[in-house]
């Protein structure tokens, strides 16, 4: 989901690839957005104007990089004006008509009653990047070594986690978890 709340730049933004593309479509100014279910991967991702004409690919106002979406988590993107610090102790700053955005998440399936949360942090100095499966589901892709997972949050029942070598699917025969 996302709020756009920076005045002083387009009423209307998208929030999606830098090719064009959006996930978040014509996000209004100071106007709740919906949420949207997008697969479990990394995206690489910018703020667009959907102001623009719809005629030619929205201009990029903000390049975001590359977030990693986690299964049962939401992310919300928090879009503000820039502010830039005056430098001087005392002095206001001023505002830019670039935008600033944040990403926050948080669990979806919080625990409840005896349920815990888990973040994964890949520790393995053997292997550069991995995904991460609960329940062989996939809930983290690409996790690079020394990053971590966003919280997720399970049921207080018995579950199987699963490391394998990004890419590596389950049920593979070529395949072979790294840990379980």
């Amino acid at each position: 989901t996302a709020v756009h709340l920076a005045i002083g730049t387009p009423e209307r933004i998208s929030i999606g690839y830098p090719s064009g593309e959006s996930l978040l479509y014509q996000i209004g100014l100071k106007q709740p957005f919906g949420t949207i279910d997008v697969e479990t991967k990394p995206y690489t991702l910018a703020v667009l104007n959907a102001d623009a004409s719809e005629s030619t690919t929205p201009p990029v106002l903000e390049r975001l990089g590359e977030i990693d979406f986690y299964a049962n988590t939401l992310y919300t993107f928090i879009v503000v004006p820039n502010a830039i610090p005056s430098g001087n102790p005392g002095q206001i700053g001023s505002i830019s008509t670039q935008t600033k955005t944040f990403v926050i998440s948080a669990p979806l399936e919080p625990p409840v009653g005896n349920g815990l949360r888990i973040r994964i942090i890949h520790a393995a100095h053997s292997t550069a990047v991995v995904d991460v499966y609960i329940d062989e589901r996939l809930v983290a892709s690409r996790v690079n070594y020394g990053d971590f997972t966003e919280y997720l949050g399970l049921a207080d029942y018995s579950h199987t986690i699963t490391i394998r070598r990004f890419g590596d699917k389950p049920g593979d025969s070529n395949s072979k978890p790294l840990a379980r």
